[in-house]
């Protein structure tokens, strides 16, 4: 909605099984407006891509404290990559390059960018394979020595599928989305 009816709010589990979790904080800075923010630290400083539901854009915020105060740093077309794009997901690459991934949600289309310091990116590049199909997932790294990646045992390989409500892998149903 355009009324200001997103914040985002930080909340933390307090147990192992994730069944309990703290009392939603706003994160203060980013108000209202603000959907899918997806925030990484870095040399002490917290970063956030976030869009704003007013505008369509991604917009960059960093604070010192998780909670904020957040300061927005890149708003508009800060980075050139667009209006009407939504989902951002932040990881880090291996060479230690930073690599956002976001969908262009009214043209089905997936994108990524790069950023050596989290200021200046690439311009946008598809991702043809994703195009059309995912929207708004998350990706996260996974550390693997290289010697030990190479002799493993091939993994088994799952099958993958989802449909407009969910994802399932052997046919069983992990993640549902509204």
């Amino acid at each position: 909605g355009t009324n200001g009816q997103f914040t985002p709010h930080l909340l933390t589990a307090t147990s192992k099984d994730l069944s309990v979790w703290t009392t939603p904080k706003p994160l203060e800075g980013l108000g209202a407006n603000h959907i899918d923010t997806f925030v990484v630290k870095h040399g002490g400083l917290y970063h956030a891509i976030t869009k704003n539901e007013t505008t369509k854009y991604l917009e960059h915020a960093t604070a010192r404290s998780l909670t904020g105060p957040w300061t927005i740093v890149g708003k508009d077309d800060w980075a050139g990559w667009g209006s009407w794009l939504e989902g951002p997901a932040l990881t880090r690459l291996s060479d230690g390059t930073w690599r956002v991934y976001f969908d262009e949600y009214r043209e089905r289309r997936y994108w990524y960018s790069d950023s050596k310091d989290l200021k200046t990116w690439t311009k946008r590049t598809e991702l043809p394979s994703l195009s059309g199909v995912v929207r708004h997932f998350t990706v996260l790294s996974e550390k693997v020595a290289p010697a030990a990646a190479a002799a493993a045992a091939p993994a088994q390989a799952h099958q993958v599928t989802w449909d407009k409500y969910s994802l399932k892998i052997d046919d069983k149903r992990i993640f549902s989305w509204g």
